[in-house]
């Protein structure tokens, strides 16, 4: 009976040993833009981690719709990590999919004139101590989405 209280208490701790606090994370800017390739991009991100935990971001994926059309996808395949009580600009490669490519260089060329019609939706897997918790986007109006993570469209 002792050993199924020990085990349990260690389980317990393993389990809630990766709570973590959403408000101890801060996305501050971004700070770099690179295009590598057509399909390859890379943001720079400055990251305030006030957590005592490090995070791992296993993989992310965004689409952009304008109603049921797929227009493009945003794929993070590789692991980030943010570390544990830092602020510091983290490198995200990004592999951009154009589903729509002549809509695409419309939207991309005046934004304000589309966002009213366009959506994005996604999902992110992070990675906080040994549990993984997987974050989903519903389908989200793209100005409700700018306003909500307080993004700047001015370059």
């Amino acid at each position: 009976m002792k050993k199924i209280v020990i085990l349990i208490s260690i389980v317990s701790c393993l389990l809630f040993s990766s709570c973590l606090n959403v408000d101890d994370i801060q996305v501050v800017g971004v700070e770099r833009f690179d295009i590598k390739s057509m399909s390859k991009l890379e943001l720079g991100i400055e990251v305030k981690n006030d957590s005592k935990r490090k995070i791992k971001i296993k993989s992310a994926g965004l689409e952009l719709h304008q109603g049921d059309k797929h227009i493009l996808s945003l794929i993070v395949n590789q692991e980030v990590l943010v570390p544990r009580m830092s602020q510091s600009v983290i490198d995200i490669p990004i592999h951009l999919k154009l589903r729509q490519p002549i809509l695409s260089m419309l939207i991309v060329s005046d934004l304000d004139k589309y966002k009213s019609s366009l959506s994005v939706s996604g999902e992110v897997r992070v990675k906080v101590g040994v549990m993984t918790k997987k974050f989903t986007l519903k389908e989200m109006p793209v100005s409700q989405f700018i306003d909500t993570f307080g993004i700047d469209l001015k370059l």
